[in-house]
């Protein structure tokens, strides 16, 4: 059995089985969904007890304007 998997998947929803990994690492990519409640729980369900979550992304503080919402520039750049 292989130590460590890298998977290419939607993170809103995850090709794994429930308590299934033992860290799962995300690096920029949360902010990209629009559906963060989805991700949080598909992350929690593939993640055994006592596992981890460790991401690294971007946070406001506020809400953005519709202009900004809509602007792929703004949400990869």
């Amino acid at each position: 059995m292989p130590q460590v998997r890298f998977e290419k998947a939607d993170i809103g929803d995850l090709p794994s089985e429930d308590a299934a990994m033992d860290v799962a690492i995300s690096n920029g990519v949360i902010n990209l969904s629009p559906e963060k409640r989805q991700v949080f729980r598909e992350l929690f369900r593939v993640i055994r007890p006592g596992g981890q979550v460790q991401f690294a992304d971007i946070v406001i503080d506020g809400e953005l304007s519709e202009a900004a919402r809509n602007d792929i520039e703004l949400w990869v750049g």
